[in-house]
């Protein structure tokens, strides 16, 4: 369950994105999904930033610095290894359904997915997220 959580926050992340009140927008570009991908990776960067000031010396981090850390590493895993899973936002349908998404789970399943790599190429993957798919 708490996979899941983690995946419909990300999810959120790229929905809140996209512009609110633009009706001409239609879908990112590649270059825009990628830096949208960047961003998202960059998220946790200030407070890891902010709790490894407090840390005091020759004291083993808090947990949550731990957790962070943890969790940043297995993204930057994700990205380069077999692709970060990101909702496709170059995709017009998939951009009209991701603003439409009511924050479900089981919603995601409308919602087009790619695998997007560091070099900014996208590869097709599924709902749910599986391994590399």
């Amino acid at each position: 369950m708490k996979t899941r959580q983690g995946y419909i926050n990300r999810v959120d992340f790229f929905k809140e994105q996209l512009p609110e009140d633009d009706a001409t927008f239609v879908a990112m570009s590649d270059e825009d999904l990628l830096n949208a991908t960047l961003l998202y990776m960059s998220r946790l960067d200030e407070e890891i930033t902010q709790l490894e000031s407090e840390q005091r010396k020759n004291r083993p981090p808090v947990k949550r610095l731990v957790d962070l850390r943890e969790a940043k590493q297995n993204e930057q895993r994700e990205l380069e290894s077999g692709g970060f899973w990101v909702p496709d936002l170059t995709d017009g349908v998939s951009v009209k359904r991701i603003r439409g998404w009511n924050g479900e789970w089981s919603a995601l399943s409308a919602i087009k997915f790619v695998r997007l790599l560091k070099s900014g190429i996208k590869k097709p993957s599924a709902f749910p997220p599986r391994g590399l798919s």
